[in-house]
């Protein structure tokens, strides 16, 4: 079940996993990758919806904090 932290609904690698109908070790590498945006929380890693929405979507973490890597891709 997600965790709700200050109004920010959490889905654990787990969840994460079964929403996108892959294992929990290709979660890992998305995130260790950084396709795949996570926060880590008391040793574990949690994921927003906009975090899930993105990764969909094909936009990387880096681009999500890099707005010079978006105007390379133009």
């Amino acid at each position: 079940m997600p965790k709700i932290i200050l109004g920010v609904t959490l889905y654990n690698r787990k969840e994460t996993a079964e929403m996108l109908g892959v294992t929990t070790r290709s979660i890992q590498n998305y995130t260790a990758n950084d396709l795949l945006t996570g926060q880590k929380i008391g040793g574990q890693y949690f994921y927003t919806e906009s975090n899930i929405v993105n990764f969909i979507n094909g936009r990387s973490s880096k681009e999500q904090f890099n707005p010079s890597l978006q105007d390379k891709k133009d």
